[in-house]
């Protein structure tokens, strides 16, 4: 049934066929779909379809001719008969007929061609329009990949700050706690030097004592040393003449015993002083005592929190040294997208 249709119809359905075999192959088998190579299949195909409608038109021109040719023998054969001028018209009527045909299918196929070109313009202004709208996202992908790098850039000038910060810091730390700990050291034996002053203390506040006491035994033998000169002077007195000598040693031995009796005096109140004056020492070295203690508590307490900052400034530098590795593999994959967009642009 196709063989029995016009020329039109079968070129119709050959382009139909060969267009519809192209798109399969591109899809299934290149799954790239070019539209210069429709364009160009179609130019192809329109000039394939003039050639052969033009062959069709002079096959049939010539056929007429043949025929015509023939039948204007034949008429001349015939003059005789009546009927010649009739197989003239009709063949001529023929040859109208087939060219109003031809004419028609030739203005078909213009139209065909036109609608073509039309395609064909309109393909070229989709693919000029997307080629622009293309070119304008590569461009915006890659401004915005400038971008990024520059971020990436700046973020990894920082985390190399924070880096060399960290580690600055460690230093500083660490030094920190030697000093620390240098100063708890110091500080424990501050405080074991004033525990053995405070037992010195309590010496001397013994000795005190007991020089206290031997001050009030001075006192009570000046008190008797008196009193026996007292009654020394008495006796003398009872023996006149012959006991003034005596009274005079008796009086001697009175007026010793008050020197001896001011003297213990004396020696009490500075013994009362320098007692007072122990206490106080004992009293602020007490306190001291206390201090250093606690001084050795914070020092401590100080010293295990510097420890514990010191290993989390540690694990913090690591981890920013691990941050840098990374940010520096993002920076390279950056640079890479970058070349790729920019080597797509210029494709």
């Amino acid at each position: 049934m196709l063989f029995k249709l016009s020329i039109t119809r079968k070129l119709a359905v050959a382009d139909i066929a060969i267009i519809v075999l192209a798109l399969a192959y591109y899809w299934l088998v290149d799954n790239n779909f070019d539209l210069t190579i429709y364009i160009a299949a179609l130019f192809a195909l329109g000039f394939i379809n003039m050639v052969m409608i033009c062959q069709s038109l002079v096959g049939n021109i010539t056929k007429l001719e043949r025929k015509l040719f023939s039948q204007l023998h034949n008429s001349r054969r015939v003059s005789r008969h009546g009927h010649a001028l009739e197989h003239i018209q009709s063949g001529l009527q023929l040859l109208l007929d087939d060219c109003a045909s031809y004419e028609q299918q030739v203005s078909t196929l213009g139209e065909q061609n036109q609608s073509y070109k039309q395609s064909i313009s309109k393909l070229e202004a989709s693919v000029h329009r997307k080629d622009g709208v293309w070119q304008d996202r590569m461009s915006s992908v890659s401004h915005s990949l400038e971008k990024l790098h520059e971020v990436v850039e700046h973020l990894a000038g920082s985390v190399s700050e924070c880096a060399e910060g960290a580690k600055s810091s460690t230093q500083d730390i660490s030094s920190s706690c030697d000093n620390m700990n240098a100063a708890a050291q110091a500080t424990r034996e501050d405080a074991e030097f004033i525990r053995g002053f405070k037992g010195q203390i309590a010496q001397l506040g013994s000795s005190v004592g007991t020089i206290n006491s031997l001050a009030l035994e001075i006192n009570d033998i000046s008190d008797q040393t008196n009193l026996l000169a007292l009654n020394a002077s008495i006796e003398a007195a009872r023996a006149g003449e012959q006991g003034r000598g005596f009274a005079v040693v008796a009086d001697e031995v009175r007026n010793l015993a008050a020197r001896a009796r001011s003297s213990s005096a004396k020696i009490e109140q500075s013994i009362e002083s320098v007692a007072k004056q122990a206490e106080e020492c004992r009293v602020g070295i007490e306190r001291i005592s206390s201090h250093v203690d606690q001084a050795v508590v914070y020092n401590g307490a100080e010293t295990e929190s510097m420890q514990s900052i010191f290993e989390r400034l540690a694990n913090v530098s690591e981890q920013i040294t691990q941050l840098m590795s990374a940010v520096d593999e993002q920076k390279g994959l950056i640079e890479s997208a970058k070349r790729d967009v920019d080597a797509i642009r210029t494709f």
